[in-house]
């Protein structure tokens, strides 16, 4: 995308003094965990900051476990995984020579962002690393994990997940879990549970709500249904804003379109939420995994291959093509404001409410 002088200093303005966050990032577990298991060292600092700063992204919200096909039959493991992740990023944080950090509340990340360091937020993509233990969960709190998502598309102790066709709401189980993310707190993040769980969950929670990845259903079904719940209604997206939450976009093909996903793709899902629930419930959940080569998702115990190595979208192939997606936002008449809330502004908002 080429852009005039003008255009391409006020992207890089809105880069440089806003926050931009990417609320759904799996560098963690998909590109650090592996590479420290083969004996790498300092991976955010040779690898992944440098992309982020290209990218002008200042913090994200990362993947420390998630529930995926290993862990769809059973538990064993989950926690010590979640541990040996949670280990690994503290140890790279001492490793960057400061540049990052591992934040606990919204504040840390702006003031991160205002040193000049990158900031992320620890999460679980999915709760079974608690085992069904309300202890559990605090002891990894205590740790420093800060948000929480309650499946990954398949069934556990809590929920059912949006692969899950009988599609169930919270068990007993799951509306204690969420009275004690509220208590703790920890941001209680709704992507990748059943619709009829959605619901439970946004009934249950007193607090904001935030779906970190996903896109529109009535714009496009994720993957031609495969996953019938993954991407979210026109109903569910006005049920998080009345609750003050905020939905990011994820930015994979399946999410977008049937084939062939462009940057146009990702603009329309974002303008959607904007005409459906406001220009301050919407923000970015970028899901890249193109970095991760087949090794690595062999490595946590996943898929041998990565599943979604072909699905890059034409014009925001990775983070370091952030810029493309502002210059682009302007271009269809958003004004510097709105895009800082779209690019970040919206979900820290809601992090610093609940985690200060």
């Amino acid at each position: 995308m080429s852009r005039t002088a003008s255009e391409q200093e006020l992207v890089r303005r809105i880069h440089s003094d806003g926050f931009v966050l990417d609320a759904h990032s799996d560098i963690s577990l998909l590109d650090v965990y592996p590479r420290r298991l083969q004996g790498e060292r300092g991976v955010m600092k040779r690898i992944q900051l440098p992309m982020h700063q290209e990218g002008g992204v200042h913090g994200a919200i990362i993947t420390v476990h998630n529930d995926w096909a290993r862990w769809a039959t059973h538990y064993e493991g989950a926690t010590k995984q979640t541990l040996e992740v949670i280990d690994f990023m503290a140890r790279e944080a001492e490793e960057s020579g400061g540049g990052f950090l591992v934040a606990e509340t919204g504040s840390q990340m702006e003031e991160a962002h205002k040193k000049g360091k990158f900031s992320v937020l620890m999460s679980l993509e999915g709760a079974k690393a608690i085992e069904g233990s309300l202890e559990v969960l605090r002891c990894l709190h205590r740790l420093g994990v800060r948000a929480i998502g309650l499946t990954h598309n398949v069934r556990n102790q809590y929920a059912d997940g949006a692969a899950v066709r009988e599609n169930f709401g919270l068990t007993e189980l799951g509306r204690r879990l969420i009275e004690e993310v509220d208590n703790l707190p920890m941001l209680l993040d709704l992507a990748h549970i059943s619709e009829r769980g959605f619901y439970d969950a946004i009934e249950t929670t007193k607090r904001a709500p935030v779906i970190s990845h996903s896109a529109c259903r009535d714009l496009h079904e994720f993957d031609g249904g495969k996953i019938p719940s993954r991407n979210v209604t026109d109903k569910q997206i006005q049920a998080l804003a009345d609750k003050g939450g905020v939905m990011g976009v994820a930015c994979l093909r399946p999410f977008l379109a049937d084939s062939n996903a462009t940057l146009g793709h990702y603009v329309k899902h974002i303008e959607h939420i904007i005409k459906l629930a406001g220009v301050d419930h919407v923000g970015i959940g970028l899901d890249f995994v193109g970095y991760a080569p087949d090794v690595n998702f062999a490595l946590i115990g996943n898929t041998s291959i990565n599943p979604y190595s072909k699905d890059a979208v034409k014009g925001l192939e990775d983070v370091t093509k952030t810029p493309n997606l502002t210059a682009a936002l302007l271009r269809n008449g958003y004004s510097e404001g709105e895009v800082r809330k779209v690019l970040g502004g919206n979900f820290l908002r809601v992090i610093k409410k609940i985690l200060g």
